[in-house]
């Protein structure tokens, strides 16, 4: 696991729980993005899975059929967020298959991105997956769910 951010306590709290810890440089998320892939190649890991921290409801079967579902490389796995415009979990191999597309309409756009590489995408789509914290009306809806 590794984690980046700009907040030290984050990453104080990531390397105490065993995770690596890095810096983030750069002024968005594909940039951080960039930066991991640059990372994760650097020691020769075969695949890269994206997560990001507001899933609350994320479990471990869905880690698991994002695994289970991935193809011999290059692959992609994506699940789109509860309004299908986002994207919550990218499962790609080689780590560097694409460019990253993380800002509005990223699912779609992650999808092109694999079309364009002569990748077919394999779309994972749960409810616990696809649920994220984007706006206010997500903290409401949250209490409704049985955790």
């Amino acid at each position: 696991v590794v984690v980046i951010s700009r907040d030290s306590h984050v990453r104080r709290t990531a390397k105490q729980a065993g995770a690596w810890a890095l810096v983030e440089g750069g002024d968005d998320l594909n940039d951080a993005l960039r930066q991991a892939t640059r990372w994760v190649a650097g020691r020769h890991h075969g695949a890269l899975l994206i997560l990001p921290a507001d899933l609350p409801l994320l479990t471990l079967a869905d880690l698991t059929e994002l695994i289970d579902l991935s193809r011999p490389s290059p692959s992609l796995v994506i699940a789109p967020c509860h309004r299908t415009n986002g994207t919550n979990a990218l499962l790609i191999d080689p780590p560097d298959l694409i460019d990253f597309q993380f800002g509005p309409d990223s699912f779609a756009r992650h999808l092109r991105a694999a079309q364009q590489k002569g990748v077919e995408a394999v779309i994972y789509r749960s409810p616990t997956t696809a649920f994220d914290l984007d706006l206010p009306e997500d903290l409401k809806a949250l209490q409704n769910f049985q955790i």
